[in-house]
């Protein structure tokens, strides 16, 4: 794998599948999530050994005639403001750029469970002072 190890290789092949780097991260098999993913991700990417892979594969898609990921922008950029592609078209299009960028995941929500434990104690009809 290049010096890598496995979750760096499947950050690696995640991200340039397309996946918004922070999204990759988490699928890869890190435990940060959201921004601090997002953080991570980009530590990880400025790696040596995470650059040589990923300009490894980079070079073997080039050979075999994949798209990078900026020519698949750009052509969908093109298509979504060219006035001959239908609207459903466009749609699809920008919702595969939301997915592929991880613009469509859930926000993480922090619940204050000392909040959650004042209802649930006045529910159950606790005196005025144990809470």
């Amino acid at each position: 794998m290049g010096g890598v190890n496995v979750r760096q290789a499947r950050f690696v092949e995640l991200y340039l599948s397309g996946m918004a780097a922070g999204r990759a991260y988490e699928e890869a098999g890190y435990e940060s999530r959201g921004e601090a993913a997002v953080s991570a991700a980009s530590k990880l990417l400025k790696q040596e050994k995470v650059m040589e892979h990923l300009q490894r594969l980079r070079r073997e898609q080039e050979k075999d005639g994949y798209l990078t990921r900026q020519e698949i922008r750009r052509i969908r950029h093109e298509m979504v403001n060219d006035p001959d592609v239908s609207d459903s078209v466009k749609r699809g299009l920008l919702v595969d750029e939301a997915r592929m960028m991880g613009y469509n995941e859930p926000e993480e929500v922090d619940v204050d469970l000392g909040l959650a434990d004042l209802i649930g104690k006045m529910r159950l009809g606790s005196p005025r002072g144990d809470y």
